[in-house]
């Protein structure tokens, strides 16, 4: 998936929902560097509730968010993962970049 997406740089929306597949740390930092190419992204949203990501994925989720300073909405679902306080804190670093955020809605 995230091979494929990484090519379409005129994207402006993004929904990508693993809730309860097999996807972890290494999964999400694919997704994480293929949204980096991306930066035309407005809308987006992940879900990964009930996976195995951790905090090295959110942290490269977030890395490649960082990227796309067009966002102006986005949501993300981490429930019933292995995320903890570093991923947390990362992605939240990363996510100050955006500055264009109106509408944020995040799930733990």
């Amino acid at each position: 998936i995230a091979k494929g997406y990484q090519q379409c740089t005129v994207l402006t929306s993004l929904k990508l929902m693993f809730t309860g597949a097999n996807v972890g740390d290494e999964g999400a930092t694919a997704i994480g560097h293929a949204t980096k190419m991306c930066t035309n992204l407005t809308t987006v949203e992940f879900g990964f509730s009930r996976t195995a990501v951790g905090d090295e994925g959110v942290a490269a989720l977030g890395q490649g968010l960082e990227a796309c300073t067009q966002i102006s909405s986005l949501s993300l679902e981490f429930r019933g993962t292995k995320v903890g306080a570093r991923g947390s804190a990362v992605l939240g670093q990363c996510l100050s970049k955006c500055t264009l955020l109106s509408s944020l809605k995040m799930e733990f």
